[in-house]
């Protein structure tokens, strides 16, 4: 209560101060001046307009008699306002008295100056009219008198009066003229009223411009600016009373302010990482799986602004390898091993499990081969957090400082082990996602298989025949009929619709059949050629193929006969887009891709990518069309099939790569390929691991049919496993959680309900989460991709078990796999 009322007397004393610092006499001092002004201006406004109709330049008077009721004004204004200051009041009366003096001046001023025009008026009428007498000597003397009026209205002294008086006399004595009589006596009379009122005339105006107002003006503006400068001087002292009381103040609120920041900032900076955190997670919540790379680098970049730091990144250590790295638009790029270092430094520095590490200036550090690599790394500081899960994947969080200053307080550890939480999260769910869509993608394909299977084996053989029968027949008939008449052209038709139809099956089946066989590494610049020879072979020799001279040493890995297959289709599409002559371009050049991006079809990761354009200066495509150019079936050729582009796609696709799609009607297409660029290190090893990766791993094999069971125990160990049958799921769910490690992988043959497949599966998962579990079925048919992916399903495999099937299954699920992102 003390505190609060000093406070408040303090408040009642500064404001008080405040008021009286205030120069409230400041506003009324400056109307007192404006005023003067507006005097002077109107005091010359009028005397202005009296010399204007002086001389003949203003013809009424409506301006000074506004300007002399203004100047009343203003002088009763400065009456008003000086009223309570005798030396101001004093000056303003006797100002007001010359006001007044001068406006009786104005008014006998523009009396004298009326009948003076008019006078003059006259005398010029009458001038002109005696100046074409046929008298010489009436038009010497009024020229005489018109030369002598002329210097009395420049000059009104007593010797130019006179001279005017003496030509008058002298045109008076003149005899007597018939004609202008009339003119020569007024002549007369105004000339001698001219005469006589010039001068005076000019003595009034000259007694306007003689009042002393200015000294009186300029007096009552002295006293009114030494007044305002006192008044400037109170209020300065004031201000500085009022400082000196802001300073107390200032010293008395120090100890409760600095309390207040550092509360205020403890809470800002929660509110605003809680803002952050909650941010990012509703992001990630509704972010696409082919976005969530890209946000989880934006998170990365919000949390590393949140934290000062020039560059972020989340290493992932485990089964896969996995890396998202964020930085500053001017902040270069790792250098070769950083941030791979970090699980090595962080054991070296006996970082734990859930451990925390900030070193917030790396020359502080003691010398040791620790402050070396972070040295080496062109850190000025540095955070990491670390965390484990269930599955033993390890994931570091670390934010890196490439300059001196404060990267972040040791109190912001839950910071950092909230932002880790947050991100481990996304990338768990991302896995998930990903996981997900391959078994979804893996799904699709199965259920494709099935229908094309189906298809193929139930009528593709019969079909062929029929196609075989038509085309037999029409040949036959056609060396029967005349060339070149209408059954002959019939049969042509005939026997070409029946090649399309041999061809469209083998593109169903081409289409339909998954294409996972060894990938190698393929040299660009000879696939390039290899196709452009075929190329050339097939195309019109109105097409000009134009393919690049120089040699582009790309590698990339892959089948060579699908990515063949790819360039082949793409200008065969090319082709037939041309209307009749024209040009098809192969392009290869070599692109370093710092960021994911985004295709019309596809995605790609940070790397290095060879892009293949395939260009045709044909007729284009609308974007109607262009939007579904890849769709199976789709074509809008009579001849065409709808499969060839679609086949592009997928091979594309499967990859790694992506395709984009640039056309204009009547400008041509423009397609680009982008497939990943192999490594030194990977093309050199472009031989696929050797089945010996395989032997000894022990498979858990599961099947209620005995027989059945044996069959796949003599297919698994053919391809070099070792199989273990069960033919009781509950024995099998019994090996598995007594030995989980003996197991490499788990078949279990799908004969039930797919929901008790999915809680069995789910047990075995329990048991041993890292055993990969795959799906041997007859139908893919009524099974969700998204119930396999939680049950712990990974690959779908057919059943009776294919060998090449079974073996490239279960070479993706043991081989040990890594990304980077």
């Amino acid at each position: 209560m003390q505190i609060a009322g000093a406070l408040a007397l303090l408040f009642l004393v500064l404001t008080w101060i405040a008021l009286r610092s205030i120069d409230a006499g400041d506003r009324s001092l400056d109307r007192i001046l404006v005023a003067l002004d507006r005097f002077a201006m109107l005091e010359a406004a009028i005397d202005r307009d009296a010399l204007s109709a002086r001389a003949g330049m203003l013809r009424n008077y409506d301006t000074m008699a506004r300007a002399g009721r203004a100047l009343g004004d203003v002088t009763d204004q400065l009456r008003a306002m000086t009223v309570d200051v005798p030396d101001e009041a004093d000056v303003v009366a006797r100002l007001a008295g010359l006001v007044d003096q001068h406006s009786g001046f104005a008014e006998q001023f523009k009396s004298n100056n009326a009948l003076l025009q008019n006078s003059l008026a006259y005398f010029r009428l009458f001038s002109g009219q005696l100046g074409k007498s046929d008298d010489p000597a009436t038009v010497a003397a009024v020229t005489a008198l018109d030369a002598a009026m002329l210097q009395l209205t420049l000059d009104t002294s007593d010797e130019t009066a006179q001279a005017v008086a003496d030509r008058l006399e002298r045109l008076a004595a003149l005899p007597p003229d018939p004609n202008p009589a009339d003119a020569r006596l007024g002549l007369i009379a105004h000339g001698t009223l001219l005469q006589a009122l010039l001068p005076r005339t000019d003595e009034v105006l000259q007694a306007l411009h003689a009042l002393p107002i200015k000294d009186e003006r300029d007096r009552l503006r002295t006293l009114v600016l030494a007044r305002r400068d006192a008044l400037s001087e109170q209020a300065q002292q004031l201000r500085l009373v009022l400082y000196g009381f802001a300073l107390i103040l200032l010293g008395f609120l120090a100890h409760l302010a600095r309390v207040l920041r550092l509360r205020a900032r403890a809470l800002r900076e929660r509110a605003a990482f809680d803002h952050l955190v909650a941010s990012v997670s509703m992001r990630f919540l509704s972010v696409p799986l082919h976005l969530c790379d890209a946000e989880i680098e934006q998170a990365l970049g919000e949390f590393a602004a949140a934290f000062a730091a020039d560059r972020a990144y989340l290493l992932q250590v485990g089964k896969s390898t996995r890396l998202h790295l964020w930085r500053r638009n001017d902040a270069p790029l790792p250098p070769a091993g950083w941030p791979d270092q970090v699980p090595a430094l962080c054991a070296a520095l006996g970082v734990a499990d859930m451990g925390f590490v900030h070193v917030a200036r790396i020359g502080r550090l003691p010398a040791s081969p620790q402050r070396d690599t972070l040295a080496a790394a062109g850190l000025a500081g540095w955070l990491c957090m670390t965390a484990n899960d269930r599955r033993g994947t390890r994931r570091f969080l670390g934010f890196d400082a490439l300059g001196p200053g404060r990267l972040t307080e040791t109190a912001d550890v839950g910071f950092a082990r909230v932002a880790l939480d947050v991100l481990a999260n996304a990338v768990t769910r991302q896995g998930l996602e990903e996981e997900r869509a391959r078994l979804a993608t893996r799904l699709q394909q199965a259920r494709r298989m099935e229908t094309v299977g189906a298809f193929t084996s139930g009528i593709a053989h019969n079909f062929n025949n029929l196609i075989g029968a038509i085309l037999g027949y029409s040949e036959m008939v056609e060396t029967d009929v005349a060339f070149g008449g209408r059954i002959a052209r019939n049969l042509r038709e005939i026997r070409t619709a029946g090649e399309r139809a041999r061809e469209l099956v083998s593109q169903i089946l081409a289409f339909g059949r998954p294409r996972h066989g060894e990938q190698v590494a393929v040299r660009v610049d000879a696939l390039i050629a290899e196709a452009a020879s075929l190329l050339r072979a097939s195309l019109p020799p109105t097409v000009e193929l134009v393919v690049p001279n120089e040699t582009i040493p790309a590698i990339v890995m892959g089948e060579g006969a699908q990515l063949q297959q790819v360039v082949l289709n793409l200008c065969n599409n090319a082709a037939q887009a041309l209307t009749s002559a024209g040009r098809i371009g192969i392009a290869v050049d070599l692109h370093e891709v710092a960021d994911k991006r985004v295709l019309g079809h596809g995605t790609l990761t940070a790397g290095p990518y060879v892009r293949i354009a395939v260009s045709d200066t044909g007729r284009g495509m609308s974007p109607e069309v262009l939007a579904r150019i890849f769709e199976p079936f789709f074509t809008t050729r009579r001849a065409g099939h709808g499969l060839g582009l679609a086949t592009v796609r997928e091979i594309v696709l499967e990859h790694g790569g992506g395709l984009e799609v640039e056309s204009h009607p009547g400008h041509g297409s423009r397609f680009d390929v982008w497939l990943p660029q192999a490594s030194a290190a990977v093309a050199a090893e472009n031989v696929p691991p050797a089945p010996a990766l395989d032997r000894l791993k022990t498979i858990l094999l599961i099947d209620e049919d005995r027989g059945r069971l044996e069959r796949h125990e003599e297919i698994l160990a053919a391809i070099g496993y070792e199989p273990v049958g069960f033919s009781r799921p509950a024995d099998a769910l019994t090996a598995c959680r007594d030995a989980p490690d003996r197991f490499d992988a788990l078949i279990l043959a799908h004969t039930g309900p797919a929901a008790e497949l999915t809680d069995f599966s789910r047990l075995l998962h329990a048991s041993a989460p890292d055993l990969p579990i795959l799906l041997a079925t007859t139908s893919a048919d009524g099974v969700d991709a998204s119930a396999l992916a939680g049950a712990g399903i990974v690959e779908i495999v057919s059943r009776p078990l294919d060998p090449a099937g079974v073996a490239t299954a279960l070479r993706r699920c043991l081989e040990p796999s890594g990304s980077r992102v």
